[in-house]
């Protein structure tokens, strides 16, 4: 399966997973749960306050990122959701990571993050589900724009050749 139809295929998952996970998380979600998501939230912040940080840094905020993901679907209780959810993220991180780097969509991802997060322990399930699903939605299009970009480049040198 090529990247773009795999994309594809593992976003169509991705959109009806978030609300799921934030209204299965409102029923379980515990004081510890909603400061353990704060905290990553807190991580990143600290990551992205680095002046001229090192790709490692870059690597060590994009992982907690991809952990809070993780962290939400654990929290709804749902083996079957979290094991989705990781075999989605597992497939689709290299593309998070040009997606980021490429785009310099950081700053951004932070904001949706956070936004998710106090819908979530604000126990606003509705608000928390259009956050998810926006989220996702956005890095679905910027991933699918970067493949399509590829493609055009692969395209224009081999005319060239």
């Amino acid at each position: 399966m090529t990247p773009r139809l795999l994309f594809a295929a593992l976003g169509l998952v991705a959109l009806t997973l978030p609300a799921h996970a934030d209204g299965e998380v409102q029923k379980l979600i515990t004081a510890a749960d909603k400061a353990r998501l704060r905290e990553m939230l807190a991580e990143c912040e600290r990551l992205a306050a680095i002046p001229d940080r090192s790709t490692r840094e870059k690597f060590e905020e994009l992982q907690v990122g991809i952990d809070l993901h993780r962290v939400i679907a654990e929290i709804s209780g749902n083996e079957l959701l979290h094991g989705m959810l990781c075999g989605i993220l597992d497939k689709c991180q290299q593309y998070v990571w040009t997606e980021l780097l490429w785009l310099d969509e950081w700053k951004l991802t932070r904001e949706e993050h956070a936004g998710i997060v106090d819908a979530i322990c604000a126990g606003d399930v509705a608000l928390a589900g259009e956050r998810a699903r926006a989220h996702v939605r956005g890095s679905r299009e910027n991933i699918l724009r970067l493949l399509q970009a590829k493609s055009d480049y692969q395209g224009f040198f081999a005319k060239a050749s």
